[in-house]
């Protein structure tokens, strides 16, 4: 039940409804102060230089621990 609608189609309209409504969630002086995109634009860059051979993954496996997951 959400604010009291408990049809699937009226609910899916009132979440549909919220969300259109929220837009962009910074505004654009927020946003460009934030320098997001040319942060990723960097990051992006800087991974044209990594190079990653199969002896690098299988040393990098080996060096895991058995029985333990990702953090």
């Amino acid at each position: 039940m959400v604010d009291g609608c408990c049809n699937e189609e009226s609910i899916a309209d009132k979440f549909a409804s919220v969300f259109q409504s929220v837009g962009q969630p910074n505004s654009q002086v927020r946003h460009e102060q934030l320098e997001f995109y040319s942060l990723i634009d960097n990051y992006s860059a800087n991974l044209s230089v990594l190079s990653c051979t199969v002896d690098m993954v299988d040393e990098c496996v080996k060096n895991l621990k058995p029985g333990k997951a990702a953090g």
